[in-house]
Formats: C-alpha cells, structure tokens, sequence
C-alpha cells in the first residue's frame, strides 16, 4: 500500500525525513496547487489530489491544513483513508513509568532567524533550570550564536546539529542523554528528532511544546502534533483558552505560565517631564504581525494632533528603507531616530532612555519587548493583542486599544505630554505588575513540577 504526504510545504522534508529513518517510504506527494503537480520534492514526486481516488494509499496530512484536507478527502469519498503520522509510526500511548529523577530538560533554540524573543525566552529559562537541575541542555542549528555573555554558563550544555544532518546527530544526543524533557518552540529537525525518540523510548522522553502565539497557523500545528505532545505552555492566558475552547486540547494538559524575563531591577526610571516625550518602538520592521508599515501614519496622527514627542526606533527589516525615506522626505530626522538592530545590552539602555513604549502590532503571543519595556518602567501604549491583559490594567498601568486604532494612541501620546504627572503612577504600576508575575526562577520551579507531575 502506498503512503502519500498531503501538503508540499515547509515541514514536508521533516515528515519524509522521520518516516525514511525508520525504514519506510512516501511513494507520493499530494498538493492542492496545480502548479506543483508533476513536480519532484526530494526526490519524490508531488500528484494532483483527484490522482489519490484510484490509488490504494494512505493519506498523511503534512501541513496545517489538516481541517480543510481532511475535509476534501470526505468531500472525495475517500476520508477513511487519512491516518496520523503517530499511528502510521505505531506511537505507544503507554508512557507510564516516569519515575527517573535524573531527566535532562532540553530546550530548542531552532530559530534560523537573528536572536530576537522567543531565542531569549530559551536561554533566560535554561539559565534558571541550570541553577535548580544538573542535567540542562540547549541544542539548535545556530547555538553559537547564542549572546557571549551566556558561554560562561558551563553548567549547560551547548549542541548545534547542521540542519542536514540533524535528524540523525539529534537522536543520538537524545538517547544517550535519557531519560529526557524535549522544550519545543519551533518544530524544527530538532523537535522531529525528539518524536523518533519518543517512538523508540515512549517511557523515558517527554514533549512539552511552548505554543508562543496567537495565529490559526501555531494552533494548527499544535493539534497537528497533538499525539506527540504531553504538555502544552502557553505564553498568554488567551492562546491557553482557545487550545482548550476552540481547539478541544483537555484542559489538564495546558498550562499557562507568566513569561520569563531578564528586567533591570536595579532601574530608576528618569521621566523626561521637561523636554519632548520619549516614545520606544522596538520590533522587527514588518508588515506581517508587527504592521510596522503603519508608523508613517502613527507619526501623521502624532504631528496632526500636536503631540510633543521624539520616536526612537530599535529593529530592522524589510520596511526600514521605506520608514527610513518617509522620514527625511517630511524632514522629521530630529524627532523620529532610526536606530537599528540592537543587542541584548543596548536594549537595557534603550529602555533605559524612554518614557512611553508603543507596540501596534495585529497579532502577538505575549511580547518580550513590553514586558522588558515595562520592567524598566516605561508606560505602555499597545494594542488588543494576545499576552497584554494578562500585564496591562488599561488606565491603570498603561493603556490599550483596538488594534489599528492609531488616532487614539497618538491622542494618548499627547495627553501625556500633556499630563507628565501621570507617567510615575503609571509606569510604576508596569513596572510592579511586571516584576510580580515575570520571575524566571518562579517559571523554572513550575515547569520543573509540571514534568514531575507527568508520571
């Protein structure tokens, strides 16, 4: 019987690579995209679906799609004929006897990216499970490029897998290092190292997802893998509620736990109550999510309504030409700076100088840059976005509005400018809810009693 991968996309070489190195085949590849079909993917060739009626296959969804596919193959009178990747590789659902004290926990550091929040959310974390456990590991395809000042931590341990051969130098490292606490993030080679290895020693490996946003696409892996997966963090109390409510993961198996962060709490903030108020922007400088494309007209409200401001801007991307020539041709140089990347350090001291932090982003999981921003005591001003009721009080410790709404974050930009009083009140309270919740050995304790309590 063949087994046909329905969905040629990003994760599909990761689904050939797993089933391949337990010695089985794909003999086909399924796509909606007419484009594709006639195609080879590593070495496989992709079929129109209409094609899967006259074969006798198996079906293995290997996208996100996996409501809509399923529902096509109903549609096609051939839905009995979909199976999961964890009952095609004969997963156990016996995991029973975790009972070994001396697990390693390993975090993911996949990202192919520039080290930006959910990289910093591995290591912050890695840094307090290492003072509480003896066995902490961080393994990814770029670990070199972790920041200098973690080299230090000798007490854990570093591994980076070239991604192609990751697979294989991945589950080796796995198996000698059981019994084991895979953290994912990524669902990278990493992550499908960590599901062979559950496949061979379900009793001795775990598989704790961190799910770190707020999308219909991070959802769809979730449940995509849910077989897979023995725990689910959440990093807002709004993705825990949809994972349970809309996409039906029993409650028992999600937590949400406050973020760890690195805050500066030996900062007092300075308010600029004399001269122009100090806006912060620190982001990727992207359509996608963070609509940093919208600044030119977040800075058009601002200059309508008379605001007294100056912007400091802190990230790079695809939009920085096009902010950057906004800018200059409105002759703004002196209120709006475009700064650049900035490392770990200098954005202590970026936060250090702001008195306001704006985030207008349309989808977030909960944001590290407010929560740093808050902790240094900057008042925040962002929009509806997943995470922030979880900190923010609005009126109270910051204020929020609907996404899109940047008339209204402009207006609140002038009545503080107008009203600097307000700003010790409010960023003091930021900076206490912050502190209260964002304590990284406290988050280290409960996902330390969380994998004990997997048994």
């Amino acid at each position: 019987m063949d087994i046909v991968l329905f969905g040629v996309g990003q994760y599909t070489d990761k689904f050939i690579n797993i089933i391949h190195y337990f010695g089985k085949t794909v003999s086909y590849l399924a796509d909606n995209d007419k484009k594709k079909a006639g195609e080879t993917f590593h070495g496989i060739k992709v079929i129109s679906p209409e094609l899967l009626i006259g074969l006798d296959c198996k079906i293995i969804v290997s996208c996100i799609h996996w409501k809509e596919i399923g529902k096509q193959l109903s549609e096609m009178g051939i839905g009995n004929r979909l199976i999961s990747l964890s009952s095609f590789l004969k997963l156990s659902d016996d995991i029973r006897g975790w009972d070994d004290a001396d697990y390693m926990i390993c975090m993911d550091l996949y990202s192919k990216a520039k080290w930006g929040g959910a990289e910093n959310w591995n290591i912050v974390l890695a840094k307090e499970l290492a003072a509480k456990r003896s066995r902490i590991a961080v393994t990814g395809i770029r670990v070199p490029e972790v920041p200098s000042d973690y080299f230090g931590l000798k007490q854990i341990e570093f591994m980076c897998f070239p991604p192609e051969s990751a697979l294989e130098k991945a589950v080796a490292y796995y198996r000698k290092s059981l019994p084991l606490v895979f953290v994912n993030s990524f669902y990278g080679e990493n992550f499908f190292a960590a599901m062979a290895v559950k496949r061979m020693e379900p009793h001795r490996m775990r598989i704790i997802n961190v799910v770190h946003n707020d999308r219909p696409a991070h959802y769809n892996l979730a449940v995509l893998f849910d077989d897979w997966i023995d725990q689910y963090l959440c990093v807002s109390s709004r993705i825990k509620e949809t994972l349970v409510y809309e996409y039906g993961i029993p409650e028992d198996k999600v937590s949400f736990l406050h973020q760890p962060v690195d805050l500066l709490r030996d900062h007092r903030k300075n308010y600029n109550v004399a001269g122009p108020l100090r806006l912060g922007i620190a982001s990727r400088l992207t359509k996608e999510q963070k609509r940093c494309d919208l600044i030119p007209e977040l800075i058009r409200y601002l200059e309508d309504c008379s605001a007294d401001y100056v912007m400091s801007i802190a990230g790079d991307g695809e939009l920085s030409e096009p902010i950057n020539d906004y800018i200059k041709a409105n002759d703004l140089s002196e209120k709006v700076r475009m700064l650049g990347y900035l490392g770990k350090e200098e954005m202590n001291d970026f936060w250090k100088g702001q008195d306001v932090y704006i985030n207008i982003s349309e989808y977030e999981g909960t944001s590290l840059s407010m929560l740093e921003a808050m902790g240094s005591g900057c008042v925040p001003l962002v929009t509806d976005v997943s995470g922030v009721r979880d900190y923010i009080s609005d009126g109270r410790s910051g204020f929020v509005f609907d996404v899109g709404d940047l008339r209204h974050i402009a207006e609140k930009v002038r009545d503080l400018s107008l009203n600097r009083s307000r700003l010790q009140e409010l960023g003091s309270a930021a900076k206490q809810e912050v502190f209260s919740k964002c304590n990284a050995a406290d988050y280290a304790c409960r996902l330390i009693r969380i994998v004990e309590d997997m048994a």
